[in-house]
This record gives structure tokens, C-alpha cells and sequence, in this order.
């Protein structure tokens, strides 16, 4: 158990920190601005500068749906790891593991 405390303790700040690399909140909003410029019917009258638009769009949107989905994975993992480990179910307790490991590399 020891281990797992570990190990969910190193993802936790492996998570905030990329959360921190990421500038989370500010991406968040940067994306808004991005969208927001992205629908102005304008756009295309420089295309050069609408196609720069648009890729760091995508590469922000891309950015922030992986640390999404990385976030919740490990959330969700943390549940069931509580989950068995109030059922005492050993079995489940090893496939989270297993899980926690695998999400970590």
C-alpha cells in the first residue's frame, strides 16, 4: 500500500505541474480569445495569419483536452482504489495499480 501512496502522491504533483506548465487557467481563457477570433467572418481576408489562428487553436485545444483527460483518469482511479480498498477487494486494489502505473509512464 505503501507504494501506491507513493506512487498517487508522485502523479499528483506530476499532474500540478503540468497543470503549471500548461498555465491552465490562462490557457483556458487564451482558448476563449482564439475562438472567439476564430468565427470572425474576416478572418480569411488574411489567410497566412487565420491559418497561424487556427493551429494554435487546435495545438491549445489538443493541450487541454489531454490534461483534462489525463486529470480525470487519475481522479477516477483514485476512486476505485478507495472504493476497494473499503470492499478490502485485492484483486481490484491490484488492477488500479496496474492502472496507476500505467497512466504514470
Amino acid at each position: 500500500k505503501t507504494e501506491t501512496e507513493n506512487l498517487i502522491t508522485q502523479m499528483t504533483v506530476s499532474i500540478d505541474l503540468l497543470g503549471g506548465l500548461l498555465d491552465y487557467e490562462n490557457a483556458l481563457i487564451k482558448l476563449q480569445e482564439l475562438e472567439k477570433l476564430s468565427s470572425d467572418p474576416d478572418l480569411w481576408n488574411d489567410r497566412q495569419n487565420a491559418q497561424k489562428l487556427l493551429q494554435e487553436k487546435t495545438y491549445l485545444s489538443d493541450s487541454i483536452n489531454q490534461y483534462k483527460e489525463l486529470q480525470q483518469k487519475f481522479n477516477d482511479l483514485i476512486e476505485l482504489i478507495n472504493l476497494a480498498e473499503e470492499e478490502k477487494n485485492s484483486n481490484l486494489i491490484e488492477e488500479v495499480e496496474v492502472d496507476l502505473i500505467t497512466l504514470s509512464k
